[in-house]
């Protein structure tokens, strides 16, 4: 990568191979004296040139991007005043975009999408609750999204398949976290029933480093996952190993297992992943297999 004088990406080269399925690519940018971005290039000489074009207060005004047909698509940017945006897409489609004045989102409007308004309020114990609707009255579909002082969901309420306004069919989605911050787990309800549950209570588990561990469906409803039941369970590990094939480099394994059946007897590897962390040669990752694990969690 180079970063010029002025500590700006001029041009960044990765190499795969260098071989015709995998040749070295290299992106090369451009600056307006003000710093900003003028254009971004995939290759030296090819036709994928990026441009944008800023305001004064350094906003979009527009960004052009490669037409696989010939020529560019441009998509361009106004604003009616401080807290309203408005994009117009290559296909003449718009998407304006209200905030309030703290800086939230509070609709978007216009011929590239349906609608979508935003209210907040406060409830009792000092819980944000923002509501995300598509007409004036609820009636086209909406979600009501309780979050704690810490910015994490508590609570989403969103209407049933035979909701109608004020009635109390309505799914629950209560969330809850261990006492270090992290999702325990999450529960579905019906309002209408009870609050009674619509599906199993998804746990979540982690190790002694925060990383998740196991996850699933209390389906037996004891209150955890049980291997020797009809759970359905998701186990996650990462492994950390030196590879012995001349590169002495440092791999990690990242490993998906679940149970097939019920009682915990066939746990079985659906995902396997080894990400090279150091000695690269020739920009070529080496080693996925042969190799002994060190350390693990």
């Amino acid at each position: 990568m180079d970063a010029g004088q002025l500590l700006r990406t001029t041009s960044i080269t990765t190499t795969s191979g260098n071989t015709a399925n995998y040749p070295t690519v290299t992106q090369n940018f451009t600056y307006y004296s003000s710093n900003l971005k003028e254009t971004g290039q995939e290759t030296a000489g090819s036709p994928t040139t990026t441009t944008y074009v800023y305001d004064t207060a350094a906003r979009y005004l527009s960004v052009s991007v490669p037409n696989p047909n010939g020529g560019s698509l441009t998509t361009s940017y106004s604003y009616p005043s401080g807290t309203q945006t408005t994009v117009t897409l290559p296909t003449g489609a718009t998407q304006t975009t209200d905030l309030y004045l703290e800086g939230k989102t509070a609709d978007q409007t216009g011929s590239a999408q349906v609608p979508v308004y935003y209210d907040y309020s406060v409830n009792s114990s000092g819980n944000v609750i923002k509501t995300v609707r598509h007409d004036a009255n609820k009636t086209n579909g909406w979600l009501e999204e309780t979050d704690d002082w810490l910015g994490r969901v508590v609570l989403q309420r969103r209407p049933e398949w035979n909701w109608t306004n004020q009635s109390d069919a309505i799914l629950d989605r209560n969330y809850s976290y261990n006492s270090v911050g992290q999702l325990s787990s999450l529960a579905t309800r019906d309002e209408h029933n009870g609050s009674n549950l619509v599906l199993p209570v998804h746990y979540y588990l982690y190790g002694n480093m925060g990383l998740l561990v196991e996850e699933g469906d209390d389906v037996n409803n004891n209150g955890q996952l049980d291997a020797s039941s009809n759970d359905r369970i998701t186990l996650y590990s990462k492994t950390f190993y030196k590879d012995t094939s001349g590169y002495n480099g440092w791999i990690r394994n990242d490993q998906t297992q679940i149970y097939k059946t019920i009682n915990g007897t066939d746990l079985t590897t659906v995902s396997e992943v080894h990400t090279r962390y150091t000695s690269f040669h020739n920009g070529v990752m080496y080693g996925t297999h042969g190799f002994s694990p060190i350390w693990s969690q």
